[in-house]
């Protein structure tokens, strides 16, 4: 029997930190150790360590006056290990422009935006960064690096109604300026606001205009 072809697919995104909480099974082996320095807080869960939210594991312990794996304890215990963290020993630049290079991969931003704490920079400049990196490294074409964080994700995971601007499905329209689109976040500054998108509308309904969201409107749909 021929076996059927199948569709292999890799969704990335361009920030080389990952997201998660802060069990002690996962940082607190000694073969971890090294990466505490790459760890950064983003909601301590704790109400006498909340106040270093936003820093990285290795400022703290100075500020503290603290060892390092003395301070990474202390954390995972006061915590409960539930402190919410960005690993940044995630992936590399290189890695990141190979992904975005090959044909198989298409784009997510793997982030969502908290009420509390410090951001996830993907939630708020990945697919900007995908497209400042496509441009500036000069990694895959306009249409292409749109078409895989758009039609070409609709299509891999069925979502019939969205992806492609044609009849009878959702007005999603992200109008940029593909010289002047770039993502704004730092380390340090998590939700900033890209540069370069002028005007977006959500189910044909104009959520953003000449950079001003209007809060007024909430026309999104959970898909």
């Amino acid at each position: 029997m021929k076996q059927k072809d199948k569709i292999i697919t890799v969704h990335m995104k361009a920030y080389s930190a990952l997201s998660g909480t802060y069990p002690l099974e996962l940082f607190g082996t000694p073969h971890n150790l090294l990466a505490i320095e790459d760890i950064q807080i983003t909601k301590a869960n704790h109400p006498d360590l909340e106040q270093y939210n936003g820093m990285f594991l290795k400022e703290i312990a100075h500020k503290r006056n603290m060892g390092e794996f003395e301070n990474f304890i202390d954390f995972v215990q006061k915590s409960n290990g539930i402190a919410a963290v960005l690993n940044h020993r995630y992936s590399n630049l290189d890695q990141v422009k190979a992904m975005i290079a090959h044909p198989a991969a298409l784009f997510q931003t793997d982030a969502t935006v908290h009420l509390e704490g410090v951001q996830n920079p993907a939630a708020f400049g990945n697919f900007p960064r995908i497209l400042q990196y496509a441009r500036d490294f000069n990694l895959t074409s306009l249409e292409d690096v749109v078409h895989k964080m758009t039609g070409a994700s609709a299509d891999r995971f069925g979502i019939k109604d969205r992806g492609t601007l044609i009849k009878n499905k959702a007005a999603d329209v992200v109008v940029f300026d593909w010289q002047k689109v770039k993502d704004n976040n730092t380390d340090d500054r998590t939700s900033e606001t890209p540069s370069g998108i002028d005007y977006v509308f959500i189910n044909g309904v104009s959520a953003l205009k000449k950079g001003n969201l209007n809060p007024e409107v909430g026309p999104g749909q959970i898909i």
